[in-house]
């Protein structure tokens, strides 16, 4: 009976189920095929070639080695998409363009967007952090008030890594523009030199992290806030850019979602990842 099942000609000589036997059996052959190329550990792996530039607790190059927010963030979107990544300092903004340029390396850690970095980069949606603040800080008993941006009329403010807000285009603020270093416009503040301090949330923060000007430096009130995209990039001439580019951008998000991003960030100090992401 089970002999004269198999090879019952009602079924053999049926259309509909010659159809379906040769469906199942291209599946089966499809997916096993599919399987077979996936599992190879013998195969390397693609090598994503990282440039990596010293940027406070974002990315940070010491004794040859490197770490940092945004480093261990590229280490995570590597490891979860099978990629090794190689390190590669990166000294300037002009350094990064000619190594993106001449296909020295395949990605930077992070920047903003620009008309004029678009002809090379390549920026991965989403932006891994979107807010931007602003703080101003005076000396302790000095008596100055800062509120509103117009409080800031007439005053001497040192502007720390200027041109992201207004303040750096109103002329009718005294400005003292100073470039990364922070310790030098609280030595000024505390001098007397300016009366005020105008400076990124963030690297204010990293600064009184590290145990610089403490007291009697006191956060006056005004705050200015804006949206402040800032992206993963990669370069338009890489290898592995056209493969890879909505492959991370959807690794971020899946890091964003699952709390990745937020364990990473704060992991240099905690709480700075809510002034990043909404």
């Amino acid at each position: 009976m089970r002999d004269r099942h198999l090879t019952d000609s009602r079924y053999s000589s049926n259309p509909r189920y010659r159809t379906a036997k040769w469906l199942l059996l291209s599946i089966a052959v499809l997916f096993g095929g599919c399987v077979s190329k996936t599992v190879d550990p013998a195969k390397p792996r693609p090598v994503l070639r990282l440039g990596v530039g010293n940027y406070y607790f974002w990315n940070i190059v010491q004794d040859g080695q490197f770490s940092g927010a945004v480093v261990d963030i590229w280490r995570e979107i590597a490891g979860r998409n099978n990629l090794e990544i190689e390190f590669v300092r990166i000294e300037s903004m002009d350094h990064l363009k000619t190594a993106m340029e001449d296909g020295s390396i395949d990605a930077f850690c992070s920047v903003r967007k620009t008309p004029e970095r678009a002809e090379y980069m390549l920026f991965i949606e989403p932006p891994f952090r979107t807010k931007l603040e602003v703080l101003t800080y005076v000396k302790a008993g000095s008596g100055v008030s800062i509120a509103r941006h117009e409080d800031m009329h007439g005053r001497k403010v040192a502007l720390v890594d200027a041109g992201y807000d207004r303040v750096d285009l109103d002329p009718n603020v005294d400005r003292a523009t100073i470039g990364w270093n922070p310790a030098e416009a609280f030595d000024m503040l505390l001098a007397g030199t300016v009366d005020a301090v105008h400076i990124n949330q963030w690297r204010a923060m990293w600064h009184f992290h590290e145990g610089e000007h403490k007291d009697p430096i006191a956060l006056a009130d005004y705050v200015y806030r804006e949206y402040h995209p800032c992206y993963l990039v990669m370069a338009k001439r890489s290898a592995l850019a056209e493969r890879w580019k909505d492959l991370f951008g959807q690794t971020v998000q899946h890091m964003i979602d699952d709390g990745t991003m937020k364990r990473i960030v704060d992991s240099y100090v905690p709480g700075w990842y809510e002034y990043y992401l909404p």
